[in-house]
């Protein structure tokens, strides 16, 4: 047979062999012990994916089939496939990514070894997947060039770069937040002084949507603490949306360059885990593609879903807004709540089955916080644990165990606390733990505690009176380390 009609096809076939190579080492990295039966079924299939792979070989070299259909093959296969595990397996693994890629080159090599002798016009099924398969892959594409162009929280990608996420989430210097201007750098709280002879003690806090809050600047735990502490600066810096990557972004750019007398960055234990990716390499260029929550086609369906859909009640549109807040500001009977009752459920539910086994992502978070505080080198740096509603009010506590998904591992309410108050201990940290301040607050009649904003998982005015007033003793403790008042 003449060569030009053998390369095209020889050319899938070296791609499939390519992909077929990383995916089996993927997957002999996850099952190649043979500890379980699942172990042993994922080998054999590998190993019969390689058969598959050399009768496309060797049906190429003996009489190769028509040009075209091995292109169509591996990229209607390789889309699919793409997509089909976005939605159905759901986050980046790299035994399962393994496992699409020996499957990926099972299927090219099939079909190439059953391909026709002659070419033919494709079949309606053959094209209607070809259809599809373009439509996918256009689709994410126009997606991504969009988040590209006009970065938005619709589109933004769930392991998107540092710098994506600050431009998506931040707040805009000058904007307004329950009747309060928004500072140069956009963050809730009076402009950052910069180091002088007349500048008093700072004590820079670094957050995310505790930061923003959900209560008038007056009454946010961060002004509660510099009230008391007479005459040194707490600085509230940050925004919602953000994690441990973005704090460490924020430390070096906003809050480091005007030397603060000390810094404490303020750890969400509800999803500042789940915010920390645990990729790294090529293992973040995978989830890029790979996992759903960046597939924007998976995404932003699912968002707008949620936007029009019963899960956000008509309270949320309130937030912000001063006149509409002073009804339920001091009265958490009369709080309108952010979501309704099964779609708070269904929020804390998946946060505490992540803060309940956290050994997959906290090497992640703990290697974060190294680097932040070999960042600070001289600077005092300490841990604020902002402990999630759940492992402080029992009866949500109790709602969750009672909904806890039947086989999975039991629930360790403060497994993440323990663990960071742990790595705290070794590394030297200095470390204000929120939980046990919190749960010390008398509970109210109905025998909640109320600090937390009415279905919404953050604090309102008493939860962050409670937070500020502890914040003031461990304050002054840690400026002390650098001579602060």
């Amino acid at each position: 047979m003449p060569s030009p009609r053998r390369w095209p096809t020889a050319t899938c076939l070296a791609l499939a062999t390519a992909v077929y190579g990383a995916g089996a080492v993927f997957v002999w990295q996850k099952h190649g012990g043979l500890r379980t039966w699942q172990d042993v079924v994922v080998v054999a299939a590998a190993g019969a994916a390689a058969l598959a792979l050399l009768a496309g070989w060797w049906r190429v070299w003996r009489r190769p089939p028509p040009p075209g259909f091995g292109l169509r093959c591996a990229f209607v296969a390789a889309v699919l496939l793409w997509f089909g595990y976005a939605l159905l397996a759901g986050d980046y693994r790299r035994g399962r990514v393994g496992i699409a890629g020996v499957a990926f080159a099972a299927l090219v090599g099939a079909a190439v070894a059953r391909a026709p002798a002659a070419a033919r016009r494709p079949s309606r099924p053959a094209l209607l997947l070809l259809a599809v398969a373009l439509l996918l892959l256009v689709g994410e594409t126009a997606l991504r060039t969009l988040r590209w162009l006009a970065p938005g929280p619709l589109w933004a990608a769930r392991s998107a770069q540092v710098e994506e996420r600050l431009r998506v989430h931040a707040f805009a210097p000058g904007g307004d937040h329950f009747g309060f201007r928004t500072n140069a750098d956009g963050c809730v709280d009076a402009p950052f002084e910069p180091p002088g002879p007349q500048r008093g003690p700072v004590l820079a806090v670094v957050g995310d949507s505790f930061s923003a809050g959900v209560v008038p600047h007056a009454y946010h735990y961060t002004t509660v603490a510099e009230r008391e502490l007479d005459g040194t600066a707490v600085w509230n810096v940050g925004w919602a949306g953000l994690g441990p990557a973005e704090y460490h972004h924020l430390l070096t750019t906003v809050v480091l360059p005007r030397r603060p007398d000390a810094v404490l960055v303020a750890l969400f234990l509800g999803n500042d885990l789940a915010e920390t990716p645990p990729w790294s390499g090529l293992d973040r260029v995978l989830a890029d593609w790979f996992d759903r929550g960046n597939v924007l086609l998976c995404e932003v369906p699912r968002r707008i879903a949620r936007l029009l859909g019963p899960g956000v009640d008509a309270g949320l549109v309130r937030l912000g807004n001063l006149a509409a807040a002073e009804p339920w500001l001091h009265d958490p009977a009369r709080e309108p709540g952010t979501f309704t009752e099964a779609a708070f459920l269904e929020l804390e539910l998946a946060r505490a089955r992540v803060a309940c086994d956290p050994a997959p992502r906290l090497p992640a978070l703990l290697a974060e916080l190294r680097a932040m505080q070999a960042r600070c080198a001289d600077v005092p740096f300490a841990l604020l644990l902002i402990p999630d509603e759940c492992m402080v009010e029992d009866a949500l506590w109790g709602r969750l165990a009672a909904a806890w998904p039947a086989g999975a591992a039991p629930p360790q309410r403060w497994g993440l606390r323990d663990r960071l108050v742990a790595f705290c201990a070794e590394a030297g940290l200095p470390c204000l733990d929120l939980t046990e301040v919190l749960r010390k607050e008398a509970p109210l009649a109905d025998g909640d505690r109320h600090l937390y904003l009415r279905r919404d998982t953050h604090w309102n005015v008493r939860g962050n009176a409670a937070a500020g007033a502890a914040l003031v003793p461990f304050a002054r403790a840690l400026l002390a380390r650098r001579g602060g008042r």
